[in-house]
């Protein structure tokens, strides 16, 4: 079972990924995690990388904004 905690951040994170698709509709943005780390990821549609996946979302944002 999820903690408030956890839960508050899945919300907060499932907001980020709606925000971040409607702004960048020609990505597929995502999540996934290794290990405990949550990682950013965009990829053209498709499916070939085209941004270097980040745990860091403040930095992964300023990396989609300079495309």
């Amino acid at each position: 079972m999820l903690s408030r905690v956890e839960a508050n951040q899945d919300t907060q994170d499932a907001a980020t990924l709606r925000e971040l698709r409607d702004q960048y509709p020609h990505l597929h943005i995502g999540t996934q995690f290794y290990g405990a780390a949550r990682i950013w990821e965009a990829r053209g549609h498709d499916g070939h990388p085209w941004l270097v996946a980040s745990d860091d979302l403040a930095r992964f944002r300023r990396a989609l904004n300079q495309s």
